[in-house]
């Protein structure tokens, strides 16, 4: 999820979330009905479901994100956001220290040791995923290509996924760092 949607209203993240699930599982579920309209309502009631579940199970990260940046007007939020995502140092220790504060929120206060940990065991949960979704390919040649699209699909979010937790930690760390020692 990204910073900035976790630090939006509940109803804005559900309003971004409803739609994009709904179009995931109905172009998935098109593929395997024949009919366009039970597809059309199953993806719109999985959309709103899955979106109002995500809403509710990141709640506690929202608080979380919006006490790390409390107290700071949008454009120093906006510097903190850009310091935890991109790197950039903000010269004001407020919205540094806010910055530090922000991005250990959003890793959900893990050391480096237990993040290397949560890698891992994503690893090994994808590669069990991926090699499920070929094992249904091959088993199933009606709906071969609903599961291929789905493992590309893991193949291409997992490793982004990762590249930007460590990146959030590089910056995190680098924004721990004393100002002056650099």
């Amino acid at each position: 999820m990204g910073l900035r949607l976790a630090l939006q209203p509940p109803w804005v993240r559900f309003l971004v979330w409803a739609p994009i699930a709904a179009v995931l599982f109905g172009g998935g579920t098109r593929l395997m009905s024949r009919s366009i309209w039970s597809t059309v309502i199953v993806a719109i009631v999985f959309g709103v479901f899955l979106a109002a579940s995500f809403t509710y199970g990141t709640q506690r990260m929202h608080t979380a994100l919006t006490e790390a940046v409390g107290g700071l007007d949008q454009a120093e939020r906006s510097q903190a956001i850009a310091a935890v995502t991109h790197g950039v140092v903000p010269a004001d220790q407020k919205v540094r220290s806010a910055a530090v504060r922000l991005g250990w929120a959003y890793l959900g206060g893990k050391s480096a040791d237990q993040l290397k940990r949560q890698e891992r065991r994503n690893w090994i949960a994808s590669a069990v995923l991926v090699a499920a979704g070929i094992g249904l390919a091959i088993m199933d040649s009606d709906q071969r290509l609903y599961f291929l699209v789905l493992v590309l699909f893991l193949l291409v979010v997992l490793p982004l996924g990762v590249l930007r937790t460590r990146r959030i930690q590089r910056n995190v760390a680098l924004l721990g760092e004393d100002p002056i020692s650099r």
